[in-house]
């Protein structure tokens, strides 16, 4: 199915507005809730703490995030398909990686 003009609008509307706040989550959750370790709930909030229970220098906060999140979404394409796969591969790639990258940018003294 070819899509045209408006829909191919909304199309990349769509995926801009995903990439916009999934960054705009992992600015967040970087800056704010790992640092002061707040489990607020969801993967940033389980691995904050997996990372206390398991005091290991190389297991960081983020690659706990990176394995869970692409654990949970092989668990979401095998229970609810592929159209939930395909609507939210693009936040199971970039929030780690974005994660990562403010979580190293930031300087823990700035608050």
């Amino acid at each position: 199915m070819k899509m045209k003009g408006k829909e191919l609008f909304v199309f990349w509307k769509n995926i801009s507005l995903v990439v916009l706040g999934t960054i705009v989550l992992a600015f967040g959750a970087a800056i704010f809730i790992v640092p002061m370790n707040i489990v607020c709930g969801g993967v940033s909030g389980l691995a904050i703490v997996i990372d206390k229970l398991i005091p290991i220098e190389i297991i960081t906060v983020d690659v706990i995030v990176f394995v869970l999140t692409w654990v949970l979404f092989f668990i979401g394409l095998f229970v609810l398909g592929k159209s939930f796969a395909a609507k939210t591969l693009i936040s199971t790639i970039i929030y780690p990686v974005a994660l990562s990258i403010f979580m190293r940018l930031a300087d823990p003294n700035i608050l």
